[in-house]
């Protein structure tokens, strides 16, 4: 990487939401344009871990009208299924062809929902501040999915009222759960290798070099991808476990400290996601032609 990229990323990080700023990207040799909010805001999103599910969906839901997302983009979907609703913010491009960015907001029993999946939701509206003052192709929809029972969020969003248009407009879906309990991994078992191959190169332009790990305990990880792998809609699965925080899977009284929160490895998880998805509008679109 370059001096001059090398200070570029340096000047972002030191002013927070700055004017658009462009980084390389491989190997698609193209620039990307992502605004970074300032640590403190998403720190701030994330502090506040509501504990009613009821709670966390009026939150989420503030969250996004405190970012802009409001009126006929901010859509609160009811399911038969559930005792909450999808929260879908919409941020609509020059096409319908859509990049979904996705976690559940439900807590899990027996912790407070920290990083199952708080962490990951406040991430929805702060990704939306990076790319909505940005050009771009595609149409991003950032999902807090209602995760009880098991898929029904995600089932409900791909086959409601048997409309095929949101399967057919789906171009990648992006799950992220149990992030910031340190550096951002992919679970590769579970993500399309070319997006994960752009998340390399993403995390590369920020001097981070990326990796995947596939998690032992599946069976009791939610896992709203799984829907639109059956629909043959290519995934990525993000999370920052290791076989040390495993335990906060199988162990919910370790979601109960907002202390285990590693700051800095969640903002840099931010950047890498930001820095991202901006890469997607375009890598997307090259792999069409």
């Amino acid at each position: 990487m370059s001096n001059r990229l090398l200070a570029l990323l340096a000047l972002v990080s030191m002013l927070g939401c700055a004017p658009a700023r462009y980084i390389e990207l491989y190997p698609f040799a193209s620039s990307v344009a992502v605004e970074f909010e300032p640590q403190a805001e998403l720190e701030g999103r994330v502090a506040e871990v509501p504990i009613r599910n009821k709670d966390r969906v009026l939150r989420l839901i503030d969250m996004f009208e405190e970012v802009g997302c409001q009126g006929d983009d901010l859509l609160v979907e009811n399911i038969t299924a559930s005792p909450t609703p999808n929260v879908i913010c919409t941020l609509a491009g020059e096409t319908d062809r859509t990049i979904i960015v996705s976690t559940h907001h439900i807590r899990a029993q027996g912790g407070k929902g920290i990083f199952d999946a708080w962490t990951s939701v406040a991430l929805l509206p702060t990704l939306y501040a990076s790319l909505k003052s940005v050009p771009r192709q595609h149409t991003y929809k950032f999902i807090g999915f209602a995760s009880a029972p098991a898929l029904a969020g995600s089932a409900s969003y791909l086959y409601l009222k048997g409309d095929p248009a949101r399967q057919d407009e789906t171009a990648a879906m992006i799950w992220i759960d149990f992030v910031g309990l340190g550096d951002l991994v992919a679970w590769g078992s579970r993500s399309d290798p070319n997006l994960f191959a752009d998340l390399v190169s993403s995390a590369k332009a920020l001097d981070v070099d990326l990796v995947s790990r596939d998690l032992s305990n599946a069976p009791t990880i939610h896992d709203m991808s799984r829907a639109f792998r059956w629909a043959e809609i290519p995934t990525l699965y993000l999370h920052s476990l290791t076989l040390e925080t495993e335990r906060v899977v199988g162990d919910r009284r370790w979601d109960l400290y907002p202390e285990t929160l590693d700051n800095e490895a969640y903002f840099e998880s931010y950047r890498i996601l930001a820095a991202y998805l901006g890469y997607l509008d375009k890598t997307l679109e090259a792999r069409r032609m």
